[in-house]
């Protein structure tokens, strides 16, 4: 699944470093992503899921999941945080909170610039990276419409599920008049 980004940097050259802050792989310090509660609870709401969805199954397989899953609802909290831990592969400290270093707020898989093959409403953003977001205001207004990312001054705004609005990426475009846009396809 691929997005529209508009990065407003003054150098292309730049694109990396300005955009590594959202990037999944950018290693974070090790964090709580979870807390025993929250992991134990969904776990048990997916094997409790599991049981009642998987009953029917005629697969050995699938009845080798419902058991496994009958297995781990039988066991206490602290065995079966182990067990949950283990079963989906993450670290828990010694409270049995789940640890992680995944940017939590990232947004992309990967990038590329926008390039002559893709086209908005007719027109290739290939040629107009660079301009200044005040010449795409005069003359383009009608890409905005598309953006789901803006990157300017270190922060983000949009996302994936979160797309802007077209007055919300007009403002950031009025607010940087003079900087450089860069047009970025996001994956995730």
């Amino acid at each position: 699944m691929h997005f529209l980004g508009a990065v407003i940097t003054e150098r292309k050259e730049d694109l990396e470093d300005v955009l590594a802050p959202w990037s999944e792989y950018n290693d974070v310090p090790e964090h709580v992503s979870k807390t025993s509660g929250e992991f134990l609870a969904e776990c048990r709401s997916l094997d409790r899921a599991e049981v009642r969805l998987g009953d029917g199954l005629d697969s050995p397989e699938g009845r080798s999941l419902v058991r496994q899953a009958r297995e781990r609802l039988a066991l206490g909290d602290k065995d079966a945080l182990k067990a949950y831990a283990e079963y989906n592969g993450v670290t828990l400290n010694a409270y049995g909170d789940v640890l992680s270093t995944f940017n939590e707020d990232s947004f992309y898989d990967y990038w590329e610039p926008a390039d002559e093959w893709e086209t908005l409403d007719g027109q290739t953003l290939k040629e107009h990276q660079g301009k200044t977001c005040g010449e795409i205001l005069a003359t383009h207004g009608d890409l905005l419409k598309e953006v789901c990312v803006t990157v300017a001054d270190g922060t983000c705004e949009g996302g994936l599920f979160e797309d802007l609005s077209e007055e919300a990426v007009k403002a950031t475009f009025e607010s940087h008049p003079h900087g450089k846009v860069w047009w970025v396809n996001f994956h995730d």
